[in-house]
């Protein structure tokens, strides 16, 4: 009796887990089909992308501050906001800055110098799939565990729970 007894938990065991898995799966389907667009809709706000663009600079300024910076951008950049990039870089250690400017450049920013590059464009913040899956899921997980496991019906959005830069060294 004891030996069905286990094997019945054994079985309800597996099958919460394999509906957890399946939430899981439906919850990340959901975000894959939404961050381009929510991360290109940032880009767009000017306070979010000064945010974004200060983000990419910073991390360029730890890693290689003292050399020549080629910045990517978008051709849609004017001179000022240009010269505005130019004193934040210089202000984090770029010896020099040039640009290159893209008709077709998506949303965000790159930074070469040498064989390192930062990649902030909205493809080089989204190429870790694996770490951006587990910190989604750790972040949202626990909301759906506390709201009675109910699927969000469209993507959420929470105000500054997202990191806009990412390194490709």
């Amino acid at each position: 009796m004891e030996l069905g007894l286990r094997q019945a938990a054994a079985r309800a065991d597996i099958e919460v887990r394999r509906q957890e898995r399946q939430k899981s799966r439906e919850l990340l389907e959901q975000m894959w089909a939404a961050i381009t667009g929510v991360l290109e809709r940032r880009w767009r706000e000017p306070l979010l992308r000064r945010a974004w663009v200060e983000a990419a600079v910073n991390e360029a300024g730890s890693l290689i501050a003292g050399r020549t910076w080629f910045i990517e951008v978008g051709s849609d950049w004017t001179e000022q906001e240009r010269g505005e990039l130019d004193d934040r870089a210089r202000g984090w250690g770029a010896g020099t800055v040039e640009y290159a400017l893209h008709a077709a450049m998506p949303a965000g920013i790159k930074i070469r110098a040498g064989g390192v590059c930062i990649d902030a464009t909205v493809m080089g913040l989204l190429v870790q799939r694996d770490a951006i899956e587990a910190a989604f899921l750790a972040e949202y997980m626990p909301v759906l565990a506390t709201s009675g496991s109910k699927m969000p019906s469209g993507p959420t959005q929470r105000p500054g729970s997202a990191t806009e830069s990412r390194t490709d060294a």
